[in-house]
């Protein structure tokens, strides 16, 4: 049912409120009321007298009227605050959409190309750390094995300084006798043991030396062994694959 108010005033100034009111159906004309009893005084008199089924006039005092009135510009305030507000709620949505086609057209594309460049770099050190990780066993291998002969050089290099501590006795020896024979008179046979005799010596010094060189080339070549698993290590702990 709708309904329309209007404000009316007497003669004398006072204010009524005239609702007009539609009735459909039956209710248009099973309803009469009488117009002049609702009139306000003083109403003029071109109004008809007789029966109306469509409006209806009531009185409505100023206080209430008031009410009304504030009531009208309160929810009138409240209509504008959704109105803004509503306003505001689709700037925001613009503002968000905006920023999902950004996020989808630029920022997502980004991030999906920096995970694929991160991703082959990570296969890379992947195939780096395993491959360094094969040559640092091998690496251990090699310098283990090193160590071995190391230990069997060192062993024999004892061995030899033994004989040697051993020959330069007889040597000291053969020396003393070979004096106390050149001065009572030796003869040949003598002569050749101390040539056989220096034999001996010049060999084992020799086989000395060698040894003693071997030694020298493992060693450095422990050392050079020990550098590179230096510098592998070192590139594993700068790729955080070792922990300081």
């Amino acid at each position: 049912m709708s309904r329309r108010v209007t404000i009316e005033t007497s003669a004398s100034g006072r204010q009524y409120v005239s609702i007009h009111r539609s009735h459909s159906g039956s209710r248009q004309t099973s309803q009469h009321r009488h117009w002049a009893p609702h009139c306000p005084p003083n109403y003029p008199s071109t109004y008809p007298s007789h029966h109306h089924h469509h409006h209806d006039y009531v009185r409505v005092l100023r206080d209430s009227w008031n009410r009304m009135v504030q009531r009208e510009a309160a929810l009138d305030k409240s209509n504008k605050d959704l109105v803004c507000e509503v306003g505001n709620l689709k700037k925001d949505l613009a503002t968000a959409e905006a920023e999902v086609h950004r996020l989808g057209s630029v920022v997502i594309p980004q991030l999906e190309c920096q995970i694929t460049n991160l991703s082959a770099e990570n296969q890379e050190l992947r195939r780096q750390l395993q491959s360094a990780t094969g040559s640092c066993g091998r690496h251990h291998v090699e310098i283990e094995a090193l160590r071995i002969r190391i230990c069997h050089q060192d062993k024999e290099i004892k061995d030899l300084e033994c004989d040697k501590s051993n020959l330069e006795q007889r040597v000291e020896e053969l020396l003393r006798q070979i004096g106390s024979h050149q001065g009572s008179g030796c003869g040949g046979g003598c002569n050749r043991r101390i040539e056989d005799l220096t034999r001996d010596v010049v060999h084992w010094k020799d086989r000395f030396l060698d040894m003693q060189q071997r030694r020298n080339n493992l060693s450095e070549q422990l050392d050079e062994q020990s550098e590179k698993i230096r510098t592998y290590e070192e590139i594993l702990r700068q790729n955080g694959f070792i922990i300081r």
